[in-house]
């Protein structure tokens, strides 16, 4: 006697489908936010700020390192990269919890807790692979190749040139705009019957 059981439908991953409208202005809110905390004046300031709060809790003699997110050229260190990760998925964490202009309360009460996590940690995911030196480095050299030497995107010291940030950002918003047009119900169902088979 055979019993076929079948189980549940998994969980929706977004318990909300967004119009073309609120998936823009969502990219652009998103977009705007990964741009500030991409540059590097912003790096500059909150390695300042660190550098504070350090040396109120450890004596000076104690704390030779002021560079924690930026080096003495002003490169971002794999510390102020990390830092900078966090503090972009927490932003996009609590942009789910407030009333963003032109999205009235679309994104506030529609999501579970997880699901607001979740979306900001790929959101974090996303800065952290946009943001590193590597790829900093692959944009530049094609943008040496394409102008045969003449454009740089980083200004001395490998410190990327605020065009080349809005260039990232222009990726980001375009890689964040694809996955909004994603069904992923569908996709979410489809990862379901493959483990159920």
């Amino acid at each position: 006697m055979s019993s076929s059981t079948t189980s549940p439908p998994p969980p929706p991953l977004l318990n909300y489908v967004l119009n073309n409208n609120e998936k823009w202005i969502i990219t652009g809110w998103v977009s705007l936010v990964y741009f500030v905390v991409s540059l590097p004046q912003v790096y500059e300031m909150t390695n300042c700020m660190t550098n504070c709060m350090v040396s109120s809790f450890i004596p000076e003699k104690f704390n030779k390192n002021k560079e924690l997110l930026v080096d003495k050229f002003g490169v971002t260190t794999t510390t102020g990269l990390l830092l900078h990760t966090i503090v972009f998925t927490l932003i996009i964490r609590l942009m789910q919890e407030t009333v963003l202009y032109g999205l009235k309360n679309v994104l506030i009460n529609k999501h579970t807790n997880l699901q607001k996590w979740i979306i900001a940690g790929w959101a974090g995911i996303l800065y952290i692979v946009l943001s590193n030196k590597v790829i900093y480095s692959i944009t530049n050299e094609l943008s040496m190749l394409i102008s045969f030497n003449k454009l740089s995107l980083f200004y001395m010291n490998d410190v990327p040139h605020p065009v080349q940030i809005l260039l990232h950002t222009i990726v980001f918003g375009l890689v964040v705009r694809g996955v909004l047009e994603l069904d992923l119900q569908k996709m979410a169902s489809a990862i379901a019957k493959l483990h159920i088979k």
